[in-house]
């Protein structure tokens, strides 16, 4: 009787893996298809809701109360996937918060003295390649680190100026389901 039983369970454990698996291939493919996005999980919140002074235009601390508010907020939603009804355990729950923050306004410095530097390395091959024209590609090197010191200050005297703040935040979610009861329980668009 008890090695019936036995049995019966690995029998049953069996068909459980066999399933898992099935699954993580179904999975794997829908990823590789494009069928599932990571805008399946995320929801975008436009304008932050709180204002700067609660949370100190910290983001850490911003984050924080966001994801406390939102958990709060979709673990309470009604079930939005029927499929995934016997599945409970982190619906609700947030994988990761991130922000878009007006201090990006500054990069535009940073791509370009990327791409004088680009330059910069370009004239550099051209005199090992031209030994004749060094002297002309070292004038035209100079004017680029001439407009890279240019960019550089700009650059550093923007960013003094300028206080950072979040913008808007883009949420994701570990499953479909908590970024369904997020916008259930919002009007918000999705990622």
């Amino acid at each position: 009787m008890i090695v019936g039983i036995d049995i019966l369970i690995m029998f049953m454990i069996s068909i459980l893996i066999i399933k898992l698996r099935w699954y993580e291939k179904m999975s794997v493919n829908d990823m590789k298809q494009g069928k599932t996005n990571l805008e399946d999980f995320s929801i975008t919140i436009p304008e932050i809701p709180i204002h700067r002074t609660d949370y100190h235009n910290n983001p850490d601390l911003l984050t924080a109360m966001l994801v406390t508010h939102l958990e709060d907020l979709t673990y309470g939603e009604l079930q939005q996937i029927s499929e995934l009804e016997d599945k409970q355990e982190n619906h609700f729950k947030i994988l990761s918060v991130h922000y878009g923050i007006s201090s990006q306004t500054t990069m535009g410095y940073l791509v370009d003295i990327f791409r004088e530097c680009e330059l910069i390395a370009d004239l550099k091959k051209k005199i090992q390649v031209d030994p004749g024209l060094t002297r002309e590609y070292e004038a035209e090197i100079w004017r680029h680190y001439h407009k890279i010191s240019l960019l550089n200050d700009n650059y550093y005297a923007e960013k003094i100026t300028t206080d950072p703040s979040v913008l808007n935040a883009t949420i994701t979610f570990q499953s479909m389901e908590g970024q369904k009861r997020a916008i259930a329980a919002y009007d918000i668009s999705w990622f």
